[in-house]
């Protein structure tokens, strides 16, 4: 499943959805794009705790694009994609939401 974060804030039923879709044993895709970049600095802690406890079959990304432009800083553990790479990965996901 794919994740994409538009929003600087995530709410409690977001983190909840979020930690749901991590702890299934299916391979899970978290891309953070425009806005969505500061929520990985805004909600350092629970992303943190996210790639601690869940299997290795969650990825955490963020567009190099819009972290550039908007001066974000990624936390350890957050890897920068192309719209080239970003475009692949939606493309091997099905299902997918929007937060």
């Amino acid at each position: 499943m794919l994740f994409l974060i538009t929003r600087t804030h995530l709410t409690p039923a977001d983190q909840l959805l979020l930690e749901a879709a991590c702890s299934q044993p299916e391979s899970t895709s978290v891309v953070c794009s425009g806005d969505g970049v500061h929520t990985l600095m805004l909600h350092s802690t629970f992303f943190e705790t996210l790639l601690s406890v869940t299997s290795a079959s969650v990825k955490l990304y963020a567009l190099s694009d819009d972290v550039a432009c908007r001066g974000a800083i990624l936390p350890v553990g957050i890897t920068p994609i192309s719209n080239q790479e970003f475009a692949a990965l939606s493309a091997a996901h099905q299902q997918w939401v929007t937060l």
